[in-house]
Order: structure tokens, then C-alpha cells, then sequence
């Protein structure tokens, strides 16, 4: 291979050609050795440009195990990994990767070196991570807020309801507040419920959780339901 060698003369190679010479190269780099990434940027060119899928399969192959190294050294990876096997966010990047470069709104030109389209696939196992890591915090939401509302909470609505129901109606003048303590300790839905049932009115597990805490903090203040407590 000349010095003079172009992208352009990578034409005539097949895929598996690329694949083996870039895994060649890899494996110098890793050594610390002199290396040449212009055979594993031609794989990655020819299925971006050609949508070639025995090019995708290759460069899975070939860069899934640096993926995977990027997974296991990023600080969310032991909360993730208790959740997903590692191959679901390596696949995951992957998809990623695909989906943006098959986009239109994707800038061109695309990639001129091998670290420019390794930079990109690497934003793309942390983007899984982090959504991983937001759907974790959303379901941790949820069930502090059930845990939450399973506690005295509850032990203050257990009374008969037709004699309470007309002090939290008179403590409670705003109609979506009235809903959100009848639901949630009446009828006994739990939060993540009200998202489905009325997601108008309680749009997240965020919005529930706020508003009860609002809510219950005034009841607990309130006289009428102070004496009417004290009573039972």
C-alpha cells in the first residue's frame, strides 16, 4: 500500500477486504504500533453512503468491543448494567448511530477521519446510558412517591368518607385537587394511575407528586380536619 494511497482507490475492495485489513490496523493501534485508519473509515463510508449491510454487520464486529469498553468505563455503567445486559446498550448505540446518519437533518459533509465517526458512536452509548438512567429516576420517582402515600397519609383518609369528603371539599376549592385526593385515597389509585387515567390534569408523576405534597401539607394544617380527627 503506497503512501499515496486515497479513499477513492478503497473502491474496488470488498467489505471483507476493509474488515480485515481495519481489524489489521486495530490491532496495531492497540499495540501502540504505527497504524492506518483509512481502511476501517472506508467500512464505515461504505455503509453509511451505500446502506450496505454486510458493511454494518462487519463494522458491528469489529467496534461493538469498543463500545462495550466505552459502556463498562462510563460512571452510570454498575446502575445500568443491574438493569440491561451489555449488548442491549452496545445494539443500542448502534441503532443510534443508524438512525442519525440515515437522517436527512444529519450535516454534511459527514466523516473526513475514523475518530470523528468513533466520536459520534461513542455520543451514542452515553445517550443510552443517560436515557437508561432517566427512565431509572422516573420509575425511582414513582415508587417514592407510592412508598409515600402508603403511610399516614392514607391512615387520614380511612375514615368514613361522606363525613369527611364535605370538609376537603371546603379545605380544597380547586377542582383538580379534589380529584387528585379522591383518586389517590379514596377510590385508592396510585399516582403513576392518574398519568394514565387523566394526564390532562396530571400530565407526570412529577406534576402528582408535587401537587399531593401541596395538598397534603395544607390538610394537615387545617382545623376542621384537626377536629375531625381528634373526634374519630
Amino acid at each position: 500500500m503506497s503512501e499515496g494511497l486515497r479513499q477513492n482507490d478503497l473502491a474496488s475492495w470488498s467489505s471483507m477486504q476493509l474488515a480485515q485489513r481495519c481489524a489489521v490496523e486495530q490491532a496495531h493501534y492497540h499495540q501502540r504500533a504505527p497504524s492506518d485508519d483509512r481502511y476501517c473509515l472506508a467500512l464505515f463510508l461504505r455503509a453509511i453512503h451505500q446502506r450496505d449491510e454486510h458493511a454494518w454487520s462487519l463494522l458491528y464486529q469489529q467496534f461493538a468491543g469498543t463500545v462495550l469498553g466505552w459502556l463498562r468505563q462510563h460512571p452510570c455503567a454498575i446502575r445500568v448494567l443491574e438493569y440491561e445486559e451489555p449488548d442491549a446498550y452496545v445494539t443500542d448505540a448502534f441503532q443510534r448511530f443508524w438512525r442519525a446518519i440515515a437522517s436527512s437533518d444529519f450535516p454534511e459533509p459527514r466523516f473526513r477521519t475514523l475518530g470523528s465517526a468513533l466520536a459520534y458512536l461513542r455520543t451514542c452509548i452515553d445517550c443510552a446510558v443517560q436515557d437508561k438512567m432517566r427512565q431509572l429516576k422516573k420509575l425511582q420517582l414513582e415508587e417514592s412517591l407510592d412508598h409515600s402515600l402508603n403511610t399516614p397519609a392514607r391512615e387520614m383518609f380511612s375514615g368514613s368518607a361522606h363525613e369527611l369528603w364535605p370538609i376537603i371539599e371546603r379545605a380544597l376549592p380547586d377542582r383538580r385537587e379534589r380529584r387528585l385526593v379522591y383518586l389517590l385515597f379514596v377510590l385508592g389509585f396510585e399516582p403513576r394511575d392518574l398519568v394514565r387515567m387523566a394526564p390532562k390534569d396530571f400530565p407526570t408523576a412529577q406534576e402528582v407528586y408535587r401537587l399531593t405534597r401541596n395538598v397534603l401539607d395544607r390538610l394537615r394544617r387545617n382545623p376542621a380536619l384537626h377536629a375531625w380527627l381528634e373526634e374519630g
